[in-house]
């Protein structure tokens, strides 16, 4: 069962929209999504791409933005492009 399956307790098809996305491994990153935007909302947002290297990004970017708010809760992934922008100008104005 993929870890969205194992989630819900229910039995996992071949046809399962997440299996690919979420394995039984990666049951942390997909809490951390769930939480954020929900089993609905995510398999919405993956089954309506065609392609799977645009579903693969999407999910990748989804799991990001869900860590990034599990760590940070009020500033959210504007705190890691935040913090990130403040390393560059640092890194600019030291050379």
């Amino acid at each position: 069962a993929c870890a969205s399956c194992k989630h819900q307790r229910k039995k996992c098809t071949e046809n399962c929209a997440l299996a690919p996305h979420f394995p039984v491994g990666k049951s942390r990153e997909f809490r951390a999504v769930h939480k954020i935007f929900g089993v609905s909302n995510v398999t919405k947002m993956v089954t309506g791409l065609q392609r799977e290297d645009d579903r693969k990004s999407a999910v990748e970017s989804l799991t990001w933005e869900a860590l990034c708010w599990g760590r940070d809760p009020v500033w959210g992934p504007y705190g890691a492009y935040r913090r990130v922008w403040e390393e560059m100008r640092m890194y600019k104005s030291y050379y």
